[in-house]
């Protein structure tokens, strides 16, 4: 679902990683572990 606002949260984007932070979150990862992960993810899609 592609959606835009004037928002961050109003963003396809921040909604997938806030879901995935939250998902890793809930099952007891540490929240810089999580933070790493999904750094990593995101500039291996860039490059």
């Amino acid at each position: 679902m592609e959606t835009w606002g004037t928002s961050i949260r109003e963003s396809d984007s921040f909604a997938g990683i806030y879901r995935e932070f939250f998902d890793l979150y809930i099952k007891d990862e540490q929240s810089e572990i999580i933070s790493k992960k999904i750094i990593d993810e995101i500039g291996k899609s860039l490059k």
